[in-house]
């Protein structure tokens, strides 16, 4: 039992009391403060507004209103019912609400912990513009625990904030270099070559015309202006409708499906952006260059991708113009010159490097996704610690569990989308056996006098010291399942790793179990399954490399032990199912040239020796890949 546990069943058995938040508060809101008055009075001071970027900071000024703990909402918007906890000297603007405890019971952070669950339900998102007033505000029911229960609610859950900020920053960090990794690909692949035709963007680019609003005085348009490109994911976020009457003066060009746009000024640069279908015939502003490839001798998305390289804005640094709003021209940016190789050399880097974006940017691949679950995960507890019964306490049931095995799936499956999108880039992805692995788990204990002549079959640790592909007849041992506490098996295809021996030379070996019959595995064996060509996998744990890995055991009474993490930290190549089956295919081939050699009557030892050589020597190879 908790600590938590504890607290309740002593102090709140039967349920906790709720009160409105105008029953525990003091409700009000700012004043009326503009963008000038703020930079007029700047100073050190936070000025809190309804917005929700920067924690809700909308400047900071040289005077403070409040002084202490407080929490303001946001009113209205988007991010309407969003709840912040102020601790410290500050002032709000009269679009933020603010909410002061008066009640002696109440913790203001527990407070703002409840508030982050229950102020979003109760939003009115009507009329198009979602708000959260003072007197709804007033109406929202929370749960008031005894104060130690409160208390030990914001211990748990500032623990979980600062582990999900901390590890958030970790894979921000981790992310950023995945994005360094890809522009050095992608100014690598991008890089010119002698070889190729090198042409000017204007010179493989038609010309764009212009609107003639006079002859569009019954027509409306979505307007792209120098906002609506997101500077991070290059897409289209938000347009304006526009005709003759409201058309601002620099919604001059026509745009359309594929065309590439480069916003020109300084504050603009990297707001560059792929026209689509849905946007085919609409405005932009003039602060953006329209790039139109000529599609018979280049991939627009082959320009997109190099207006979007390093080499591309060190050229625009180089040429813009202006010291306090510096920009360059149309004229300067289709004089940038490109390599242009032929269109099917264009498509495959295209494709590579469309790639490389998704598993930079994609919310459904890779680090972005990590990071989603973990925040997702953190609301999951925050919420299960906050729900209070009327009579009752908190109970982490079954769903629980559910929700972790729920997450643990979701991991997997993005990682296995990772991985394949790694294969398709490079040819193959480098990945820990952890995280190719579908399971991976330690045998039962056997022991010698649990063998018998009839059972179940079962592998223990010396029978697993074979040369790959030959399975010994001494695996044919057999045992009574009833004897054995909690049996473990391994199937047709799963690898199985000895972990304890006299040398790391043992613990090093495994094999991929070939053959129809479900067999038990012994305590002094770990069985990896998977969904990848099970032999690939075997001559892969059998190159030098993988072999060193295996074999960092740890000697305990002069044996040499391993273990299921140590085994996941193993990494190795992974090509795609199609790339492993081809080399599974030569390999066999070699296998079998030497086993015939060495079986041979009066054989040369000699030439066995060579060719056994000559084998590791190809799959030694055939299974080494250039790192990128």
């Amino acid at each position: 039992m908790t600590k938590l546990d504890e607290l309740i069943k002593e102090l709140c058995p039967d349920g906790v009391e709720y009160k409105t938040i105008g029953e525990v508060c003091e409700i009000s809101r700012g004043i009326v403060m503009s963008k000038d008055f703020i930079r007029d009075n700047a100073g050190e001071y936070p000025v809190y507004s309804s917005q929700t970027e920067n924690d809700g900071c909308l400047g900071f000024i040289n005077t403070f209103k409040y002084d202490g703990e407080y929490l303001t909402w946001t009113t209205d918007g988007a991010n309407a019912g969003t709840v912040f906890y102020r601790n410290g000297r500050f002032s709000v603007t009269n679009v933020c609400g603010l909410l002061k405890v008066i009640e002696k019971n109440l913790s203001s952070k527990f407070l703002y912990y409840a508030l982050s669950i229950s102020a979003p339900n109760y939003v009115n998102r009507g009329m198009g513009n979602a708000k959260l007033m003072s007197n709804v505000m007033a109406s929202i029911q929370i749960p008031v625990p005894p104060l130690p229960v409160q208390e030990e609610i914001v211990r748990i859950l500032d623990k979980f904030t600062s582990l999900e900020a901390e590890l958030e920053a970790e894979l921000e960090a981790e992310l950023e270099a995945r994005r360094r990794q890809y522009e050095y690909y992608r100014d690598s692949l991008l890089t010119r070559e002698t070889k190729v035709e090198i042409k000017k963007l204007g010179e493989i680019c038609s010309k764009v015309e212009n609107i003639k609003w006079k002859n569009e005085r019954n027509n409306s348009f979505q307007y792209i202006d120098l906002t609506s490109v997101d500077r991070e994911t290059h897409e289209i976020i938000e347009t304006t409708k526009i005709d003759v009457s409201n058309a601002p003066s620099r919604a001059q060009q026509i745009v359309k499906e594929d065309d590439v746009l480069f916003g020109t000024t300084r504050p603009m640069l990297k707001r560059s952006t792929f026209i689509g279908k849905k946007f085919d015939g609409q405005i932009c502003s003039t602060g953006y260059c329209v790039l139109r490839p000529n599609q018979e001798v280049v991939k627009p998305r082959y320009i997109y991708h190099h207006i979007n390289s390093s080499l591309f804005y060190q050229y625009v640094k180089a040429q813009q113009k202006g010291a306090s709003y510096p920009a360059i021209s149309d004229t300067d940016v289709k004089n940038y010159s490109i390599p242009l190789p032929p269109l099917e050399v264009q498509k495959r880097i295209v494709n590579v490097l469309d790639n490389f974006d998704a598993i930079c940017s994609d919310l459904k691949i890779g680090l972005p996704a990590e990071i989603e679950v973990r925040k997702k995960q953190y609301e999951y507890y925050r919420d299960l610690l906050l729900t209070f019964a009327e009579r009752g306490n908190i109970i982490f049931t079954e769903q629980n569990r559910t929700e972790q095995n729920r997450t643990e799936q979701n991991r997997t499956e993005q990682n296995n989308a990772l991985i394949k999108l790694c294969q398709y880039v490079f040819g193959y992805a480098v990945v820990r056996l952890g995280d190719v692995a579908t399971g991976i788990y330690r045998g039962s204990g056997i022991t010698r006098e649990q063998i018998t002549k009839d059972g179940i079959p079962c592998v223990r640790y010396g029978e697993i010291y074979t040369t790959y592909g030959v399975w010994f007849d001494k695996c044919k041992s057999h045992t009574q399942l009833s004897e054995i506490a909690n049996p473990k098996y391994f199937e047709n295809g799963d690898i199985l790793f000895a972990i304890t021996g006299e040398s790391v030379e043992d613990i090093a070996k495994s094999t991929a179990y070939i053959g129809n019959e479900k067999c038990l595995a012994g305590g002094d064996i770990v069985v990896l399954k998977h969904n990848q060509n099970p032999k690939y996998l075997a001559y892969a744990l059998s190159t030098h490399d993988a072999q060193k890995q295996k074999g960092k055991g740890k000697i305990k009474s002069k044996v040499v032990h391993s273990s299921v993490p140590a085994i996941s930290e193993i990494t190795i190549p992974l090509p795609p199912l199609a790339e492993q089956n081809r080399i599974v295919l030569i390999l066999d081939k070699f296998d079998a040239l030497v086993v015939s050699a060495g079986s041979a009557t009066g054989g040369i030892p000699a030439e066995i020796e060579a060719r056994k050589k000559q084998y590791e020597y190809y799959r030694n190879k055939l299974l080494t890949f250039k790192k990128m």
